[in-house]
């Protein structure tokens, strides 16, 4: 498969899934529903993977790609780079290697961008945060994203709820006010997203 047919696939992936994160953020501050900020960012920061995934793959455009064992990986002269994994800030070093690869094309280490992609790594390396509500090495680290006790879940698990908090002597929608970590992360993606796509303004796919 041609590098280029491929970086088309990953890039109308990531429109598809950016598009469905932005229409569930923008929603979440019309519609009193406390789940939908985060299926938002979950998708948002999918985006982003298939962003950077895309872009490996529109820069090696005179490396082979070989599809093998149901893997995907990148042949250049000096390493093979698989694109299986899920962190980002890996997958933005792979993206200076893939272009610092070729003759004419060195993309240039964005320090700033590092520094965000660190920030949020250290939130969600796996890209799993948003995606359960526990985790497997803390359970009690995401807890907040579904703060609720026994009263307010039983006895009927299945019925919808309609849960709110009071901020500042104020009745807010737990998406709108509670979690100000989630909002921080969606904007950090966002300003993730926006530097990354500024590397298709000399290879457009």
């Amino acid at each position: 498969m041609k590098s280029s047919i491929l970086a088309k696939k990953f890039f109308k992936a990531f429109e598809n899934y950016y598009n469905a994160a932005s229409i569930l953020e923008n929603k979440s501050n019309e519609i009193e529903l406390v789940d939908i900020i985060y299926p938002a960012a979950y998708l948002l920061r999918h985006s982003a993977e298939l962003l950077l995934k895309s872009l490996i793959c529109s820069y090696a455009t005179e490396q082979s790609i070989i599809i093998k064992n149901k893997r995907t990986y990148l042949n250049t002269l000096t390493e093979e780079i698989y694109l299986e994994g899920h962190s980002l800030l890996t997958l933005y070093y792979n993206l200076l290697k893939v272009g610092s690869s070729r003759l004419l094309t060195e993309i240039p280490e964005d320090k700033e961008l590092i520094k965000m992609l660190k920030s949020f790594e250290k939130k969600d390396k796996t890209g799993e945060y948003y995606k359960y509500p526990i985790s497997v090495k803390n359970p009690s680290s995401k807890i907040k994203m579904f703060k609720i006790n026994e009263i307010e879940v039983s006895p009927d698990l299945g019925k919808s709820q309609n849960l709110n908090i009071m901020i500042d002597d104020e009745k807010v929608f737990v998406a709108k006010g509670y979690d100000r970590e989630i909002r921080e992360n969606i904007v950090l993606l966002g300003d993730i997203i926006n530097k990354l796509i500024v590397y298709y303004n000399g290879n457009q796919v």
